[in-house]
């Protein structure tokens, strides 16, 4: 049987520690509500013809009145619209689809996300959850 001294168990409980404050410091969870105003669906090869401005095989669309959206592409200057898009997959078609019924139906939505999860091409964040008003 191996003992292990009380100071290598004190190291690890502060290396673990520090492990765990420093990647809840370095994520970027953001959260904002606004209009959704234009929604997108792309194929897989959109790169391929409009690279940086779409997510391949996956939705996105942009929501007006952000104040922050951290590292999250916008446009139109300051007046508050943001990118946001929706990964390939069950859970993220199902995000998309709501997007989608307030887009049509003009209801307000509140989203979060982490402007650290990004498409790698077109640098739009992916959602985590969308909530409509």
């Amino acid at each position: 049987m191996r003992i292990v001294s009380k100071r290598k168990c004190l190291q690890f409980a502060l290396v673990s520690l520090l492990f765990v404050v420093s990647s809840t410091v370095s994520a970027a969870q953001r959260n904002g509500s606004g209009i959704v105003n234009a929604i997108a669906r792309n194929d897989d090869n959109c790169s391929t013809y409009y690279p940086g401005s779409c997510i391949n095989g996956g939705g996105w669309f942009t929501i007006s009145g952000f104040t922050s959206a951290g590292d999250c592409p916008g446009y139109g200057g300051s007046g508050g619209n943001i990118f946001l898009g929706v990964h390939n997959t069950t859970a993220g078609k199902q995000l998309f689809d709501l997007a989608k019924i307030s887009y049509v139906t003009g209801k307000s939505v509140i989203v979060y996300f982490d402007d650290t999860n990004k498409d790698p091409i077109s640098g739009i964040c992916y959602i985590s959850a969308l909530y409509a008003q």
